[in-house]
């Protein structure tokens, strides 16, 4: 999307607004802190340590591009396959949120709000790039107003929800993406990292309905703070890790569960 999206003398005004309503960024390490005192897995630790204690992007070793996206609409594998670091950032921090709504209309979904509050208070500072997609009026106007501040790519995907119907048009806006990304990164994405990013993330998934299922059968166990703090740990965590750590959880959960209580037969007593 190009920074002339938004006219001069509008971009102008946007960026003074911006800069003159600073926020103060909350720390979340106590309230991490008290969520993780009450869990009953020992596993779940690593989890908790993955989480930015400040809003932000988690620190990275790796020398890789980073790259932004929203919505599971835009394909991580594709992300993966070029050898980039996907960071969804489906943002909901109260604080940011406020600071969002100096730049749009306060009936947009906090999502969107805590979003435009997270890019101007300098929080994804550190993206090479940001994928959004257009899956509803909210995100379009938030491609809109990022536009003059970072590099955005809007993917225009369609909004009927019957796929089969627009199977061609989905399968010509993600070529797209996938053109671009390597026109951008200048990586050649040969089908086995396809391949590959796609067993990754479908692994990650396996993982995640094997904890929702268990969750779902033995309550308790892994408590819904847990689920959560793991859940958020998957929107920057490379799939493979994740996945271990999860096993994890899983392995210990089970040892958790209590013996079935001891029934005494009667079977051929008077």
């Amino acid at each position: 999307m190009e920074n002339s999206f938004i006219k001069e003398k509008y971009r102008k005004v946007l960026k003074r607004v911006i800069s003159s309503q600073p926020v103060g960024l909350q720390g979340y390490g106590p309230e991490l802190e008290r969520l993780q005192a009450k869990s009953r897995l020992k596993s779940t630790a690593s989890f908790y340590d993955l989480i930015p204690k400040t809003p932000g992007l988690p620190v990275r070793k790796e020398n890789k591009p980073i790259v932004g996206y929203f919505c599971n609409l835009v394909p991580e594998e594709l992300l993966l396959a070029i050898g980039a670091v996907p960071v969804r950032l489906c943002s909901a921090d109260y604080f940011l949120s406020r600071k969002g709504e100096e730049v749009i209309t306060s009936e947009v979904c906090p999502v969107i709000k805590s979003c435009c509050g997270s890019f101007f208070s300098g929080c994804y500072s550190r993206l090479d790039l940001v994928v959004v997609p257009a899956t509803c009026d909210g995100k379009t106007k938030l491609a809109e107003l990022l536009a003059p501040f970072t590099e955005v790519y809007f993917l225009d995907l369609p909004r009927n929800t019957d796929y089969l119907e627009n199977s061609e048009v989905w399968v010509e806006k993600y070529t797209r993406l996938l053109d671009f990304l390597k026109e951008r990164f200048n990586v050649p994405v040969p089908r086995k990292e396809l391949l590959r990013a796609c067993t990754l993330t479908n692994q990650r998934t396996e993982s995640f309905r094997r904890i929702y299922d268990f969750r779902a059968k033995n309550t308790g166990i892994i408590s819904a703070a847990d689920y959560f703090i793991m859940a958020y740990a998957s929107f920057f965590t490379e799939p493979a890790v994740w996945a271990e750590k999860a096993n994890e959880v899983y392995q210990e959960a089970i040892g958790n569960l209590s013996p079935p209580p001891f029934i005494l037969s009667l079977k051929g007593r008077g």
